[in-house]
């Protein structure tokens, strides 16, 4: 049951600012120029972000086919080009950066340099439609598969270990999975389960433990949603077509 829930109306860029930034996948300070992140709307529509150990942002751009790299005041740290479409993006303790490929429907893992290293399982439609990336300190990944309605987990070296889910509306099935967050501190995932309009938690291997949330716009509801974020006792989850971010 949710502790509390209320919602906040942002930008959609905002949202995602607010959701992944100061992310447990990926820590950094909230404090960004985010007039200045802003500005690549314009040629690239940023859709998703990530951190990495230093603080840098990545953030990517599908209609430029580039994740661009930004330093905590806002100002550019690099442009990495090594995808057709990239969507999701995560970095690892390593710094080894993991895209996500609409285009190819694979996740490449790429080098500090931006260098492909490998791609998850047999690279090229793996997925569906990978949705959302996150990596344990271990070097497990996970990934949403948004049409196949499962959680896919990884080995470090990209093959693939197990996965959870499956299509239905049942507890420990989802309906185009969207967000992903791992919170290592209580040995948790937790999926936005976007169809159902809820948020399911399992641990570490896939194995169901709860779900809140429901189908709505109410509080404590969700019409569709995205990215979610897991800290000092509060779930963030951004709804894309209320333009919210409800706080549980």
């Amino acid at each position: 049951m949710p502790l509390r829930s209320y919602k906040t109306r942002a930008s959609f860029l905002a949202v995602f600012l607010i959701v992944f930034v100061f992310s447990v996948c990926g820590s950094a300070s909230a404090d960004i120029s985010v007039n200045y992140i802003s500005s690549i709307a314009v040629n690239g529509s940023p859709v998703r972000l990530a951190t990495d150990r230093a603080g840098i942002i990545y953030v990517t751009a599908p209609a430029t086919g580039q994740v661009f790299k930004f330093y905590r005041d806002g100002s550019p740290a690099g442009v990495i080009t090594a995808s057709q479409k990239p969507l999701s993006v995560a970095v690892d303790s390593a710094g080894k950066v993991f895209v996500g490929d609409s285009i190819e429907r694979g996740v490449r893992v790429l080098g500090p340099d931006g260098q492909t290293l490998y791609s998850l399982g047999r690279g090229k439609n793996e997925f569906g439609m990978r949705g959302d990336i996150a990596v344990l300190s271990s070097g497990l990944v996970y990934v949403t598969d948004c049409t196949s309605n499962v959680v896919k987990i990884y080995n470090p070296d990209g093959s693939r270990k197990s996965s959870f889910g499956g299509a239905g509306s049942n507890p420990g099935q989802m309906i185009f999975p969207a967000g992903i967050c791992l919170d290592e501190a209580n040995h948790e995932v937790y999926v936005v389960d976007q169809t159902n309009g809820r948020v399911e938690v399992f641990d570490l291997n896939g194995n169901f433990k709860r779900s809140f949330g429901s189908l709505g716009s109410g509080d404590g509801q969700l019409t569709r949603g995205q990215g979610i974020h897991v800290a000092t006792g509060k779930v963030y989850v951004s709804d894309a077509f209320l333009s919210t971010v409800e706080v549980l």
